[in-house]
């Protein structure tokens, strides 16, 4: 940067604004720390050995369940001689739950209790006492700070955690109470659009998963057939990953588990081959149907919709002509929990070629199979239209809390 471009950003002022750490904020909006606007405190866990510890009528959270964000109720119940005998608190409705640690990406969420609970250790609780505060903007300020909050962790990245000096510490730019409450409004709606959304997405599935029940049952005019009969079976391969020239600026899909996560159609993945780490694999055509078969993500399922191919985890069916490839994936989708169950047999979970080769799928008519995924297809594709539009409301509702909560733009208070 140069020397007047430095000079300008040291002198540049904004009326009705003052710079701080957030950059340009609102004069008026105070800068406070946490600790003197909340009680902070965290939960406990009632000994595992005391039988009359649990099973009680006393709501106790564990953090796992902090990702239900609104919460209304939880799995765990204590009874009062738990309560009275452990480090956890029954804490009033309405306060600001932080994940303190936890497995991935747990630590660093927020919610808000929405009746009387307990937590475990693992969560703190933001118990507003200042009459300057909203705990709904509360709420949605530190669910902005996502990251922010796990950076400022004690510890590395992966284990590393919060605790509640760190939490106290934590600094808030406040607007007027009546400022801070119609932003929460606003955030809030948004939320409940996101919600719908999530909802009406549940429903889809599961009116999807009934109609794949009906119409994939096997009708007394079907035939049945081996996986091996569709087709070829083969497993992929992993090129050597000490050569560079076999994955640099690659862009040939090479697909992992990974890639298959929730979705039916295969045509992009997260590392891509060059042509000549592509040659060293076994080249799958497009309309192949792919399936996890070893560890935890035995079972996954997916449609390549261009050549691919794959590494060692995933085996393959290449569908012969007279063989629906996507009725085939649908039908390899409904037995899915059974292949990944059978998996479990042994000590490390596998579904090898041959065990792959031999399951029984059904076996209608060519033009039965077209009509049947077809079917499945317009429900899919309705599915994953709700899916980009849930996208696209959390994006919208991402930018406008970021603009909200650093005042670069103002909610009209509206007086009576």
């Amino acid at each position: 940067m140069s020397t007047v471009a430095n000079m300008k950003n040291k002198t540049e002022t904004r009326e009705g604004y003052k710079k701080t750490e957030l950059g340009w904020l609102p004069k008026e909006w105070a800068e406070i720390n946490l600790g003197s606007l909340c009680q902070v405190t965290a939960g406990g866990t009632p000994s595992t050995t005391k039988a009359e510890y649990w099973g009680g009528h006393i709501p106790w959270m564990n953090s796992g369940e902090i990702n239900l964000k609104q919460i209304y109720d939880v799995a765990g119940r204590i009874t009062k001689l738990g309560l009275d005998n452990s480090s956890t608190k029954l804490l009033p409705k309405n306060c600001v739950l932080i994940a303190l640690a936890g497995q991935g990406s747990t630590r660093g969420k927020v919610a808000i209790n929405r009746i009387e609970l307990c937590t475990n250790q693992s969560i703190a609780a933001y118990i507003v006492s200042s009459n300057n505060l909203d705990f709904e903007f509360l709420y949605h300020n530190l669910a902005s700070r996502y990251n922010e909050l796990r950076l400022i962790s004690s510890g590395n990245e992966t284990r590393g955690g919060l605790n509640l000096t760190i939490l106290r510490s934590v600094k808030i730019y406040l607007p007027p109470l009546p400022e801070q409450e119609k932003i929460a409004e606003i955030l809030s709606c948004w939320d409940q659009a996101i919600e719908t959304m999530e909802k009406l997405i549940t429903a889809k599935i599961k009116l999807k998963k009934a109609l794949m029940k009906r119409l994939l049952t096997p009708k007394p005019h079907w035939g049945v057939i081996k996986v091996s009969e569709l087709g070829e079976v083969v497993t992929g391969c992993t090129p050597n990953t000490q050569i560079n020239e076999f994955y640099e600026n690659g862009d040939k899909p090479w697909v992992t588990p990974i890639d298959l996560d929730k979705k039916k159609y295969i045509n992009n993945t997260k590392t891509k081959l060059t042509k000549t780490g592509f040659k060293e694999t076994r080249i799958l055509p497009a309309k192949s149907i792919l399936i996890t078969c070893i560890g935890s993500t035995i079972g996954k399922v997916g449609l390549s919709c261009t050549e691919l191919s794959t590494n060692q985890q995933i085996n393959s069916i290449i569908c012969k002509g007279n063989f629906d490839a996507e009725f085939y994936y649908y039908a390899i989708c409904k037995i899915a929990k059974f292949i990944k169950y059978l998996a479990t047999e042994h000590a490390v979970p596998i579904c090898n070629k041959t065990q792959l080769s031999n399951f029984l799928l059904p076996q209608p008519e060519y033009k039965e199979q077209k009509k049947i995924a077809e079917i499945l297809s317009c429900w899919d594709q309705a599915i994953n239209l709700y899916r980009q539009n849930l996208e696209l409301i959390k994006n919208q509702k991402k930018g406008l809390l970021q603009r909200l909560m650093t005042g670069s733009i103002r909610v009209t208070i509206k007086e009576c």
